[in-house]
């Protein structure tokens, strides 16, 4: 049994119309198209890309909150308490987050511009998901490597 709407009779020829909110109206291939529960999504892959681009530029708030969550499993209002009881310093060196050089990050936004990191990045355990902390990058990097450099003597010959 098919599951999809009277007006997805298209699918059975191999195109589709990008016909929901903010599609192109152009008629594209099945595999232009992403998946839902229900079948195929109304819009195309592009244009649910531009709309979804759209909504993260006019929602930073919301975009941070889901990422903290999605990421650590943090509240925002929890990273900025921790951000408050480490007196917005870096945990393991105590550089103040105003101190700390935040290098812009990513591909560049639509509008040319880049984001910005933020000074202070979560420490988390990867095996239990656990946050420590909030580190300068720079501490955050370092402890990352001197945690993998327990994996080193099996690569030690490599590097004699």
């Amino acid at each position: 049994m098919s599951v999809h709407s009277d007006d997805d009779s298209s699918l059975d020829t191999g195109t589709r119309i990008c016909s929901g909110k903010g599609g192109c109206g152009a008629a594209k291939q099945r595999g232009e198209f992403g998946r839902r529960a229900s079948g195929l999504d109304s819009v195309c892959k592009e244009c649910r890309r531009r709309e979804t681009s759209a909504w993260r530029r006019a929602n930073p708030d919301a975009v941070r909150r889901m990422n903290l969550w999605r990421l650590y499993r943090i509240r925002a209002d929890e990273y900025d308490r921790m951000r408050a009881e480490q007196d917005f310093r870096c945990a393991a060196c105590g550089t103040h987050e105003t101190e700390i050089d935040t290098p812009m990050l990513g591909r560049p936004r639509a509008d040319g511009h880049r984001t910005p990191a933020v000074p202070l990045q979560v420490d988390h355990c990867h095996a239990s998901g656990a946050v420590r902390g909030l580190l300068c990058g720079r501490c955050n990097r370092i402890i990352g490597i001197a945690r993998a450099a327990y994996h080193l003597p099996s690569k030690s010959r490599y590097l004699t």
